[in-house]
């Protein structure tokens, strides 16, 4: 239900149809729903996990959709070390990224770099009413895309429910770029990689 509500919402924003997307982690299938429910000219999906992307890369061969893999551990992301092949190509990101500001900042900055000019992003980001936390996370997240030239557009919270053992609610953000403002390698070299997850 959640990713269904996720994929409605950046259908009605006019972010899927004819559109090059990008998913940064793709483990919930997003990328196979997106061509379920509208025709986007290409989707590419960036993850860590080889099952994740031999399971897309299937269910795309078999559906003839326009979906492209690509094994990447963004952990090791860095000016020299990205698919440079991927930069300004994309109309718009979508990611849920690891709930730390290192991991988020770190996806945020690859999905920037693939990101064209007035391109649109999609991030889920936990929201948990009383944990200081994940307010903390939202501010960080809104801030680093406010910096690199993005304006937000929606904020919707409790948008998406997580039923684990801890009852993850999460909000969703859709940015839109407005300018490349400067390069984002500087803002990732203050963080500690160790703090990743």
């Amino acid at each position: 239900e959640d990713l269904v509500q996720r994929i409605a919402f950046m259908y009605e924003n006019g972010d899927l149809n004819n559109k090059r997307i990008i998913c940064i982690g793709d483990n919930d299938f997003a990328s196979l729903l997106m061509f379920e429910v509208a025709k986007p000219k290409e989707v590419v999906v960036i993850d860590i996990d080889e099952r994740v992307l031999a399971t897309i890369k299937k269910i795309a061969k078999k559906q003839k959709w326009a979906i492209k893999t690509k094994k990447f551990d963004i952990r090791k992301f860095s000016q020299i070390n990205y698919p440079k092949n991927l930069e300004d190509r994309f109309d718009v990101f979508q990611t849920d990224p690891p709930y730390t500001e290192v991991g988020f900042k770190y996806y945020l900055a690859l999905g920037m770099i693939a990101l064209k000019r007035k391109g649109a992003c999609y991030v889920v980001v936990p929201h948990m009413n009383l944990e200081d936390w994940s307010d903390e996370l939202l501010y960080e997240t809104e801030k680093f895309l406010l910096e690199h030239g993005f304006f937000i557009t929606d904020v919707l919270p409790s948008f998406q429910s997580f039923l684990d053992k801890y009852g993850i609610i999460s909000s969703i953000i859709r940015a839109e770029r407005t300018t490349l403002v400067k390069e984002t390698f500087s803002a990732l070299k203050q963080l500690n990689i160790d703090k990743f997850y």
